[in-house]
Formats: C-alpha cells, structure tokens, sequence
C-alpha cells in the first residue's frame, strides 16, 4: 500500500502526516494514517519516513537534505495529479469513440458515468493562508495551502498550531486525490467499454516522482 509522508519544518519542530493512497484502509478517514508533530531531529525523522513516499515542504528541505533524505523517492503531488487528470481525460475520450459508434436509441438507454472532479493543483502558499485568500504574486513559496475547498476535520490538538494545520492541508489534499483516483477506477471497471475484457481489479494509483522543485 502507498503512502505518502508530508514533511514539514518549523524552527525547531517537524511535522509528519503519513496518507494512505488508495482505500485499503477500510474508510476513507483513515487514509490519514499517522501524524507527528515533535522536536526536529534527523534521526527520528528518517525513522518516520522509512518506506513511504516524500511529499517535503519548502520549509522542511534543509532538514531533509540534513537527514538524507535524498535517497527517497520524492512524490510529485502535481505531477500525479496531472496524471490522475490525463486517465481521466483518456476515459472520457474512449466513452465518446463508443457513443459515436452505437446507435442514438442505444446510447439514450445508457447512463452517464459519474466522472470525478480532478483536485486543483497544490499551490505553493504562504504558511497560515487559507484556500481562496488574497495573496501577492511572487511571495514566499510554500506548500502549505491548497487550492481546494478546506475540509472540515478537526483534530484534536492542532486548533492553535500553525504548523500542525498547515501540515494537515497538505495531507488532505493528497488524501483526495487518491479518493478521485479510486473513483475514477470504480467507473473505468463499471464499464464493459472502459476495461480490457475480465479485467475487473483497479489499478495501482499512477505516482509520480520528482525533486524538491515538484513540491
């Protein structure tokens, strides 16, 4: 099972959120599987990290290079969302060459598929900024806000912590994005034209790799 590793750094602290990719987790609450917000230290971090896939903040990467981080595979949060919004596009592509080519009494009889909205990209934000505040072309650059309707879920313990929140905005957007890969799959194996023949077992979600530039 993937998951992913947000990492975030302030002063002398870090934060860890660990997200699940795909559903295997038997709820889509616990995709967020595991969260930390301790004392900065290399060690510890490797530790917490160890096999999962790299989502580092701009404000975690000196700790990350310090700890060696390196050697991780680094998750390209836009790049797979580009890659989950590509299938898609390819899906509905295939659906429209197969209305195209059966006949209009047919296609009335048959229902539209219910196509998951693609999350807008992660954008790079200041820390304690919110989705859909005012902000200046060219400030500081960090992953901390999405451009996504918030969610609400309140953990406890992280009401008064900007980097716990902040930590948490990232996680879940990555948490929905893996919940509209896994849509997107439970149409693609609904439909007999989508599919290869008895191929009815949803794929791997499509993870992209990159470097700290990809945050």
């Amino acid at each position: 099972m993937p998951v992913v590793a947000v990492i975030d750094s302030e002063g002398e602290r870090m934060a860890v959120w660990w997200v699940a990719l795909d559903g295997a987790t038997g709820s889509d609450s616990s995709r967020l599987a595991g969260a930390w917000v301790v004392p900065a230290d290399p060690d510890r971090l490797v530790s917490l990290v160890a096999q999962r896939h790299l989502l580092i903040c701009p404000g975690a990467l000196a700790l990350a290079r310090t700890s060696g981080l390196e050697t991780q595979p680094w998750f390209d949060a836009n790049g797979s969302r580009t890659a989950v919004l590509d299938e898609r596009r390819s899906l509905e592509q295939v659906h429209a060459e197969f209305l195209a080519g059966i006949s209009a009494a047919r296609a009335r009889t048959l229902t539209e598929p219910q196509w998951p909205v693609v999350i807008n990209p992660l954008e790079h934000m200041a820390r304690g900024r919110v989705p859909g505040s005012s902000g200046q072309p060219g400030g500081a650059k960090t992953a901390q806000t999405i451009a996504a309707p918030a969610e609400k879920e309140p953990e406890v313990g992280i009401e008064s912590d900007p980097l716990a929140q902040s930590t948490l905005r990232v996680a879940q957007w990555v948490k929905r994005l893996g919940v509209c890969w896994e849509e997107l799959e439970a149409v693609r194996i609904s439909r007999k034209h989508l599919r290869a023949a008895r191929d009815h077992d949803p794929r791997p979600f499509p993870i992209r790799h990159g470097g700290p530039e990809a945050v």
